[in-house]
């Protein structure tokens, strides 16, 4: 059962590669070029090039944040030795995470190793999986469904296995107001507004609008590019929404299930609920925040 929820975590998590990648978009787009005085001789549309490849590379920018594995390891060693005597600890660890918005998958792994006097043996070890995502309607932040799988060891305990499955909502409350980086970050991503209800796919034309607006002739564009600009900036503006708010209110609903292997027995635990609250406050630093 715990391999299955590990398999289904990473289906999960990897169900965004099947969408048109932005970097795919941006090879179509080399005709939009700013320095182009002969296609584009008006100064007004070239200014709205050069601010559209100023907001498409930003989001670019995001979009391989989405996209990337990001990860950390650490490693320790500890030793004691007196006469024929040795005791050594080994300690590891690594954790990573992709996505944002609107999926999110996180790993953690730690282990504690003890060679004494030569012997190696498990000391705790513990694995953590989880993958929350965003169902897409409405103001799709304030839903948030989740599963998670813990796997725990520890031998001073005698815990030989323990198991966690289980899932949960959330439900959370955004403040519309960003923090300063992340209203730096939203201005430089809607510099221009991207929307398919802009591009007529039958005569080629775009309509795009930054400082000033200006209708192109395109036919180097498909209607896919367009949605996918429309949809890397709109899942842009939410994973902002997300990490920068000022203000969170957020409640959360946990169900799960306990199977625990301990000398000399095998406990399944019934099916547990936890609930909580969390207040997100972020403020400026002025007021004492980070």
């Amino acid at each position: 059962m715990a391999r299955q929820v590990a398999v289904l975590l990473l289906l999960f998590s990897f169900h965004q590669l099947r969408s048109q990648h932005l970097q795919d978009v941006m090879y179509h787009l080399i005709g939009l070029n700013p320095n182009d005085k002969v296609n584009f001789p008006d100064e007004k549309q070239r200014a709205i090039i050069t601010d559209f490849w100023s907001c498409v590379k930003e989001l670019d920018k995001m979009d391989q944040r989405q996209r990337r594995l990001n990860g950390r390891a650490g490693f320790g060693f500890s030793g004691d030795q007196a006469a024929s005597q040795s005791l050594y600890k080994i300690e590891g660890g690594i954790n990573g995470s992709r996505g944002i918005y609107p999926g999110e998958l996180t790993f953690t792994s730690n282990i504690g190793m003890v060679l004494n006097n030569g012997i190696f043996s498990e000391n705790v070890s513990n694995i953590y999986m989880a993958y929350n995502y965003h169902p897409q309607w409405g103001d799709s932040l304030s839903t948030e469904n989740f599963i998670f799988l813990k796997r725990f060891s520890d031998a001073f305990l005698g815990v030989e296995q323990r198991y966690e499955m289980g899932g949960g909502i959330i439900l959370a409350k955004y403040s519309g107001q960003l923090t300063k980086r992340g209203h730096d970050l939203k201005s430089k991503i809607n510099k221009v507004e991207f929307s398919a209800e802009n591009f007529d796919p039958d005569e080629g034309i775009w309509n795009l609008c930054s400082q000033y607006c200006a209708r192109y002739n395109t036919d180097f564009v498909t209607q896919d590019d367009v949605k996918t600009l429309e949809r890397v900036q709109k899942h842009g503006n939410l994973s902002l929404k997300n990490c920068f708010p000022v203000l969170e209110l957020a409640s959360s609903l946990e169900y799960f299930w306990k199977l625990k292997k301990s000398t000399p027995q095998v406990v399944l635990k019934p099916l547990q609920v936890l609930c909580h609250i969390v207040i997100h406050l972020n403020l400026p630093k002025k007021y004492g925040g980070s």
